[in-house]
């Protein structure tokens, strides 16, 4: 290995480093900038629920609510077409 290599290598991990603390430091302050922006949104809903209100976590609980009532509601439908379909497939088996 060259020393130009260990070098580099040396301050990538320096460089990564530092940006952690940083950003551990400032979390706020930048969650506080991006939300102005374009990926305000996407950060928002990656951001530790540490950093969510009430609300948002409100709002998160009452997504979720919908989401799971809708899949159950689609789970019942689609077991009671299966039991419909394999009650007249019964029946027309009976007829002949």
């Amino acid at each position: 290995m060259s020393f130009k290599l260990l070098v580099g290598f040396a301050a990538g991990i320096a460089v990564g480093i530092t940006g952690i603390r940083y950003f551990d430091k400032h979390a706020k302050e930048i969650e506080t900038c991006i939300k102005g922006s374009r990926l305000g949104k996407w950060v928002e809903n990656r951001l530790p629920d540490e950093y969510a209100s009430l609300e948002e976590l409100e709002s998160r609980k009452e997504h979720l609510e919908d989401l799971i009532s809708e899949l159950q509601s689609a789970q019942k439908t689609a077991k009671a077409a299966s039991a419909k379909a394999k009650t007249a497939k019964n029946r027309t088996i009976e007829e002949k």
